[in-house]
């Protein structure tokens, strides 16, 4: 009696982890945030940053494999040792390709293109901030685990670039936690 109920919970237990994405992959909307560190990169000058901050919230539609999505971002970096800070605002389109198999957990890859403004701050009176317009890209690699049908938290690595904005270039690489709803 006692070994069958601890095969029982045992195999429940796997049945719980591993689940059964196939059957839980919706297709159709979704929305969601992410948060995270970012480390920006001036190509231009010779600036370190320290870590900062990035986050964004995006909507998108999911058709099998493929997701396609619009995506608001924000980071903010400070230079180091300086009363200067980066800020990037940007809207990117993104595709991504979903890795299925038989469990929970969904890597995926993905790539986009947008709009950035790339803003230079300071701290220090007198001293002008200064912003530029440019193209951003980015590309993504990541893992999702669906917690439910619905809901899926995500984590994932980004590197985000721009043509030349003024005298420099933007980037960074980024690290985000984020969850995504399916309707």
């Amino acid at each position: 009696m006692i070994r069958t109920s601890v095969m029982t919970l045992a195999l429940a237990g796997a049945v719980i982890v591993t689940g059964n994405a196939e059957g839980w992959s919706r297709d159709g909307l979704y929305a969601g945030v992410k948060a995270g560190a970012t480390q920006a990169q001036n190509q231009s000058f010779n600036t370190e940053y320290d870590a900062g901050f990035t986050g964004g919230a995006f909507v998108g539609k999911k058709m099998g494999n493929y997701r396609a999505e619009l995506e608001g971002i924000y980071e903010e970096s400070d230079v180091d040792g300086a009363d200067l800070a980066t800020k990037f605002s940007g809207a990117m389109v993104n595709g991504y390709y979903d890795f299925k198999n038989a469990s929970r957990f969904t890597p995926y890859v993905g790539a986009g293109i947008g709009y950035g403004k790339v803003r230079y701050s300071s701290d220090v009176a007198g001293t002008d901030s200064s912003s530029e317009d440019a193209l951003a890209y980015q590309g993504v690699a990541g893992v999702g685990y669906e917690l439910n049908p619905c809901w899926t938290l995500t984590g994932e690595y980004r590197y985000l670039g721009t043509t030349e904005a003024g005298d420099t270039r933007y980037q960074s690489h980024s690290a985000l936690a984020g969850v995504r709803y399916s309707f």
